[in-house]
């Protein structure tokens, strides 16, 4: 329940949680207590529900935040928070909507920041909400961990209407426009002066995570037969504390078709060290980005309640997917603890034409009955 104090014609914007993000929600403006006829008198006009971010992304918020200052403090998080009404109530200003334990839009990103997933600098950026879009909104960022001995920084804060697409999370957003970083130029920061990899294939033979020079994060993994052989030899398992993510470097997937790869989410067996998952939200999402992180746009979820066996999966490249400079993210959102609902991935190939694929000429008989 929101209580409003108004004396003037004022414009009002809600936040619709996650939870209220369903197809049959009813919302209710009731006056409690009145004195009588023509008494207490109010009104209300232009009553509108509207998508969690707008359609064109007008305005933006950018910072680095640091959290922690060089040591790595346990606990340690900062929430990023917004208010409409001179600050009487705060919403974080995006909250996740994942599938199977959200009805509304898809959107993988939270402003609450942690020490478990950030190190060092890190920059952030964030197309503002509609909730957030009026002339009083006002910005904070709020300490919620422990807060004895936990130091944090931000710093190159903006907030204003957007650069041109976000300067591709590749610079800082000014009032003049984008800032490249190093390497990048251009009115988005869009042109590299080097190249990106346009194929990949990869097998996780070495126990060493450090070599797999195709991905830009690997967390909570490791190498090894937790999970049985997916394809052939190790796999990379993903059973540990903390968060379970795989992001590729960038790439440059323009000539691409398809990213395949092997995939297995537990074991049916109750004895094995390859624990399934079995809450939803424990699933795998498939996520691509043009942006460097900003945006991660959804390819595949894959349930929690599936894929118990290995699983050679094919997934065919959307056309935003297939062009420079793009990420893929293989990220499970939420799991129990370390040793539980555990998953694994082997064989990660992009390319232009599907492997282990048959093609056959029904004219050929022995052709077929030798497939």
């Amino acid at each position: 329940m929101v209580s409003f104090v108004l004396k003037v014609p004022s414009l009002v914007s809600v936040v619709i949680n996650p939870e209220l993000q369903t197809p049959a929600t009813r919302f209710c403006l009731r006056q409690k207590n009145h004195q009588g006829h023509n008494r207490n008198v109010w009104a209300v006009d232009f009553f509108h529900v509207l998508p969690v971010l707008p359609s064109t992304m007008s305005h933006m918020i950018q910072f680095s935040i640091n959290l922690g200052c060089g040591t790595h403090q346990p606990g340690n998080s900062v929430s990023l928070e917004f208010s409409t009404n001179h600050g009487r109530s705060w919403s974080l200003l995006h909250t996740e909507c994942l599938p199977e334990i959200c009805a509304g839009p898809h959107l993988p990103h939270s402003t609450i920041y942690s020490s478990e997933n950030y190190s060092g600098w890190n920059r952030i950026t964030i197309p503002l909400p509609n909730a957030a879009l009026t002339r009083d909104t006002r910005i904070r960022w709020r300490q919620t961990g422990p807060i004895l001995g936990n130091m944090w920084a931000i710093d190159n804060v903006y907030i204003g209407p957007s650069c041109l697409k976000f300067c591709s999370g590749r610079g800082q957003c000014t009032r003049h426009g984008c800032k490249c970083d190093p390497g990048f130029s251009g009115p988005a920061c869009e042109m590299a002066s080097q190249t990106f990899p346009m194929f990949i294939s990869e097998s996780f033979g070495s126990s060493r995570l450090s070599s797999y020079h195709n991905f830009y994060s690997i967390r909570g993994a490791e190498v090894s037969f937790g999970c049985g052989v997916l394809a052939s030899g190790k796999a990379l398992v993903f059973n540990k504390d903390g968060r379970r993510q795989l992001i590729t470097s960038f790439l440059d997937s323009s000539q691409s078709r398809f990213l395949q790869f092997t995939l297995r989410l537990g074991s049916k067996s109750v004895l094995s060290t390859c624990r399934a998952p079995d809450q939803p939200g424990e699933g795998v999402l498939l996520h691509y980005s043009y942006d460097n992180g900003i945006t991660w746009k959804l390819l595949e979820h894959y349930s929690y309640l599936n894929y118990h066996e290995p699983r050679i999966i094919s997934v065919e490249l959307p056309d935003d997917a297939r062009q420079f400079g793009i990420q893929f993210r293989w990220w499970q959102p939420y799991h129990s603890s370390q040793g539980e609902d555990v998953w694994a991935i082997d064989e990660i190939i992009m390319t232009s034409v599907l492997f282990n694929s048959i093609s056959l000429d029904f004219t050929n008989l022995v052709e077929v009955t030798q497939s």
